[in-house]
């Protein structure tokens, strides 16, 4: 390293102990440590992408789960339900959502349904907004949900809720390659659930967004029936 990242490293933990020392906290700063890279090409396409993007989705602090049939994926969604005292949800309107019957069963559990084209009124009183992923980077936890009329980013950041239906297709192996793929397109990035910290790093959930983020990994055995809706 030369003598000028030497002291510019010197001169960040001088000022880091300072702020410590003045919010009557000891030590040595923290030192950031970087998880080891797994290979890009491991990390697309396949069950280990899977696998670690659902662990970093919980060490976010939101909730990730495989989904292995639809029958599955119906008792899931009624617990959630009935865990969240869900009354009011909002889902994208794509035949990919439509094809595994979710309206149906949250009208079957007394859920109302909000129109992804609502007044805003609606939206901001609504529980759970359901979204597709469209990519989602394995390493970060991050997903990357194109946005349009049928697709409204509301529906992924007003409700306390967020609830994202991810497919084994989704998963790129870097940044670069997600960003060339939705260069020029609305979306929306989302990594856990919406955290916000004051000048003392106290985090606060949901103040921006969804203060729960659940994340559930579909097989292809969810699009194996017709929809009932």
């Amino acid at each position: 390293m030369s003598d000028v990242g030497k002291n510019r490293d010197a001169d960040r933990d001088a000022v880091m102990l300072t702020v410590r020392s003045a919010l009557g906290k000891r030590g040595a700063p923290v030192t950031p440590r970087f998880p080891q890279r797994m290979p890009t090409d491991v990390l697309a396409n396949n069950q280990v992408g899977i696998s670690t993007l659902l662990l970093e989705i919980v060490k976010l602090g939101g909730f990730g789960r495989r989904v292995p049939d639809t029958d599955t994926l119906h008792r899931l969604l009624a617990e959630l339900v009935r865990c969240e005292g869900v009354k009011q949800a909002a889902l994208w309107s794509t035949p990919e959502l439509n094809e595994l019957s979710l309206n149906r069963v949250l009208h079957e559990l007394g859920v109302q349904i909000i129109s992804p084209g609502a007044e805003r009124c609606q939206c901001s009183t609504c529980d759970l907004g359901v979204t597709g992923v469209d990519l989602a980077l394995a390493q970060t936890g991050t997903l990357f949900l194109r946005t349009s009329p049928e697709r409204p980013r509301w529906i992924s950041l007003l409700p306390r809720i967020h609830l994202a239906i991810v497919e084994e297709r989704a998963l790129r192996g870097s940044l670069v390659q997600a960003l060339a793929e939705l260069r020029g397109e609305d979306m929306v990035a989302v990594t856990g659930p919406s955290r916000t910290a004051d000048i003392e790093m106290t985090l606060a959930l949901g103040v921006h967004g969804p203060s729960v983020l659940h994340v559930w990994a579909i097989a292809p055995k969810c699009r194996s029936s017709p929809s009932d809706d």
